[in-house]
């Protein structure tokens, strides 16, 4: 999910009792409070049932994120490493979502959480 959450609206015929539906490993990319899906991203995070992995990354982008920069930033680096490690199996790419050391270094104005793992 980028910049995008449910929260308690309904949209495209989706409400957040179709989060109980949910049985692969979610990915959260959230500008930070100052974007307009945090809240909702943020219920959807503590709504996922504890079955499921979930990771929530913030960044201080707002709601645009890092999407305008060259090749889509560092939210599209995110985005990648996410589907190499979930997708094709690399699990070395998995260290942004799961490494708190990692983060910190890589992209220090980013926070984390996850859950589930």
């Amino acid at each position: 999910m980028l910049n995008s959450g449910i929260g308690d609206m309904e949209m495209m015929g989706t409400t957040k009792e179709n989060l109980k539906n949910l049985h692969t490993p979610m990915f959260y990319m959230i500008g930070g409070p100052g974007d307009i899906a945090y809240a909702n991203a943020q219920k959807d995070y503590e709504r996922i049932a504890d079955n499921i992995p979930v990771v929530m990354l913030n960044s201080k982008d707002g709601h645009s994120g890092t999407y305008y920069e060259k090749y889509g930033g560092n939210y599209a680096k995110a985005v990648v490493k996410w589907l190499d490690w979930q997708l094709k199996g690399q699990v070395g790419q998995s260290a942004l979502f799961l490494d708190d050391e990692y983060l910190k270094m890589k992209f220090p104005e980013w926070q984390g959480v996850r859950k589930n793992f």
